[in-house]
């Protein structure tokens, strides 16, 4: 089985994963107002390496935009460091990334009504195919 995250990225800092919390009153889970991305990481001779990380990112952003959040409270540096933190905390070599971007607060459609709120998860998953394939 593979391993979960031991901690996350809540906005901006890492929590335990045992101690983050999504409102269950908001937008994001409600109304599906939420943008993510699916990001591997492999493990090489070198460390881990994150496939693709700024394309991720800048696609992330970019939905984000067209969902309609306009006041991240992040940069993208900030985004792409906290990614790594994230990684480099729960010492995996390869594993998933979701960064998540949801809308908290508002309980109506009006995206502007609520505040763009930042999770990170990873959990460990060495093989997509074969044998060692996650199931």
């Amino acid at each position: 089985m593979a391993s979960k995250s031991r901690y996350v990225w809540v906005e901006h800092e890492l929590k335990d994963s045992s101690e983050s919390k999504i409102p269950f009153v908001n937008a994001g889970l409600h109304y599906g107002f939420s943008v993510f991305e699916g990001i591997r990481c492999y493990a090489t001779d070198t460390g881990a390496a994150i496939f693709r990380l700024e394309e991720h990112v800048d696609r992330l952003l970019d939905s984000a935009h067209i969902v309609g959040f306009r006041d991240l409270s992040f940069t993208r540096a900030e985004l792409l460091e906290a990614i790594h933190k994230t990684v480099a905390a729960n010492g995996f070599s390869a594993c998933y990334i979701r960064p998540l971007i949801y809308l908290d607060g508002a309980m109506n459609l009006v995206v502007d009504s609520g505040k763009p709120r930042l999770m990170i998860a990873v959990w460990e998953w060495t093989s997509f195919l074969g044998a060692e394939a996650r199931e």
